[in-house]
């Protein structure tokens, strides 16, 4: 999981969308470490991709490996995930905290003492 805090007047949808987009930009960037050392992997944040200044859609994805999709559209329920690892969601005047989650497959030569090898897992930063 990675996540991070932003002091912002919650009525500024400018704002809003620029710390969301740099909160995606981190992901990308991550998964771009991932993928260049042989994982597989996949991003998702809270709300939806704004990699494209206008997306394609119902069209297909202009830039798959940039596309960061919707927690929700996975069905994972972010206030219950973010409960059961010990973090506290709360709605602020001044702040918001935007998430997002990284999964990824262990690599196919990783040493499987214990391990499964297909088993996603998400990074905590």
């Amino acid at each position: 999981m990675v996540y991070h805090r932003y002091k912002v007047d919650i009525k500024d949808a400018d704002a809003l969308k620029s710390y969301s987009g740099k909160l995606q930009n981190l992901l990308r960037t991550m998964q771009s470490f991932l993928r260049a050392r042989d994982y597989s992997c996949m991003c998702l944040s809270d709300g939806g991709c704004n990699y494209c200044g206008k997306c394609n859609y119902p069209g297909e994805c202009r830039h798959p490996d940039q596309r960061v999709d919707s927690v929700s559209a996975y069905g994972i329920l972010l206030m219950e995930y973010l409960e059961d690892n010990g973090l506290e969601f709360r709605f602020e005047e001044d702040h918001v905290t935007f998430y997002g989650l990284i999964f990824y497959n262990e690599k196919a030569d990783a040493p499987a003492a214990g391990q499964r090898r297909s088993a996603e897992r998400a990074i905590l930063l």
